[in-house]
């Protein structure tokens, strides 16, 4: 609803692996009103940052359900991934790993590139786990964002060179 979607699909599919939006920036600072934040002013950014992440997300999540609701009284067709597409896509990314890779190493120089890619696997395995608490609450969630990322941003140093 809020992105008013629809207004121009009739179908949408949940389940579907691989899509991550990550355009929103929503504790973004101007480079230089960053730097004239004193240290103490940086890191209660830091922290309302991680409050506002949480919150954002939970916020999406109930705009789903609403929109969700919307869709199917509008007519929506609104279904679930299989296993089967599931699993296809599963493939596919494994097969395109080196396409990926090739992309790294020839078009942006990067060195290591089979390490930097199990780091991130890692991660993604990681933060499935810390994440999928059935009991997982705003609060827990910003927590979380804060003890396992922000807490080690050094307010003093970063952003300021």
């Amino acid at each position: 609803l809020d992105f008013r979607y629809i207004e121009v699909t009739n179908s949408v599919m949940t389940g579907f692996p691989g899509g991550v939006f990550s355009g929103v920036g929503l504790t973004n600072f101007n480079r230089d009103k960053w730097q004239d934040l004193t240290s103490g002013q940086r890191a209660t950014a830091l922290k309302a940052g991680a409050m506002a992440a949480a919150a954002g997300y939970f916020n999406n999540v109930a705009m789903d359900k609403t929109s969700a609701v919307a869709a199917r009284e509008g007519g929506m067709n609104i279904f679930q991934a299989n296993a089967e597409l599931r699993a296809k896509v599963a493939e596919f990314v494994e097969a395109d790993l080196p396409v990926v890779k090739g992309e790294l190493t020839d078009k942006y120089g990067l060195q290591d590139v089979d390490a930097k890619i199990e780091t991130v696997r890692g991660l993604i395995e990681k933060w499935k786990g810390l994440t999928n608490a059935p009991d997982m609450t705003e609060e827990t969630l910003a927590q979380l964002y804060w003890d396992e990322v922000l807490s080690k941003v050094d307010p003093a140093t970063y952003g300021m060179d």
